[in-house]
């Protein structure tokens, strides 16, 4: 699984802050920042960047 934005769909995303509570993830792309993130498999993310060009 690949963990995708949702703002711009990039791959680029780094966990921010996290503990026991949970994650923060920050997009490195388009500085998106937050909890929500999206997981995909590697032949739906091959789909979606071909949809996004």
């Amino acid at each position: 699984m690949v963990k995708i934005c949702p703002m711009c769909r990039s791959s680029r995303v780094d966990v921010w802050l996290g503990r026991g509570g949970g994650n923060m993830y920050k997009c490195l792309d388009c500085n998106y920042q937050g909890a929500l993130i999206v997981d995909v498999d590697e032949e739906n993310l091959k789909s979606i960047n071909e949809n996004r060009k």
